[in-house]
């Protein structure tokens, strides 16, 4: 705490308030020359325990009766099937975990590893092992040959040379139909 410490009398008057059932603001008066912030600070800590909200978000209500009919959704699946933000259904869930929220089974993908949730106090399912060096070149390599195979830069030139297509013949782009006599506009509607 800082500034000047609280006496034994001063504590007491804060207990009155906390235990009267009014506000701060209005029982402030009773110790004068205290700041109202501070006279909530001294209340809150002199209760039993610190006082917690319940959990009001609706995301996460949203989130359980979404686990409850298909347990083992991701993060993601689960903001999509809800309809909330990404990130606050993380913060959400993250802060959940452990009561009444576990790890079923892991998801790996692209060398990340995603968790799916179920509801439950179950123990969580173990982290699958990080993927060696090697493992990540063959998958490298394999993606790759797929992207390859589907994506041909000198097919169309290819297949030109072979005879297979024709090129574009005529001209290119917009052609605009224009009078070459030499005649103006107005000389035609004129006539």
């Amino acid at each position: 705490m800082s500034g000047k410490h609280w006496s034994e009398e001063e504590i007491a008057i804060a207990k009155m308030i906390r235990d009267s059932g009014k506000t701060v603001k209005a029982m402030a008066h009773l110790l004068p020359g205290r700041p109202i912030g501070g006279i909530k600070h001294i209340v809150s800590q002199l209760g039993d325990k610190p006082k917690r909200r319940g959990e009001t978000s609706v995301a996460l209500i949203a989130a359980l009766r979404l686990l409850e009919t298909t347990p083992g959704l991701t993060i993601a699946e689960l903001a999509q099937g809800t309809g909330f933000n990404h990130e606050h259904m993380c913060r959400k869930i993250r802060a959940r975990h452990g009561n009444g929220l576990y790890v079923a089974s892991w998801k790996v993908q692209y060398g990340h590893r995603i968790e799916r949730w179920a509801v439950g106090d179950l123990p969580d399912a173990p982290m699958p092992p990080v993927q060696t060096l090697e493992e990540r070149r063959r998958k490298d390599r394999v993606r790759w040959d797929i992207w390859g195979a589907k994506r041909k830069p000198f097919a169309n030139m290819l297949m030109q040379l072979q005879g297979e297509t024709h090129a574009p013949k005529g001209s290119t782009g917009r052609v605009y139909a224009q009078d070459m006599t030499g005649e103006s506009l107005e000389d035609r509607r004129a006539a």
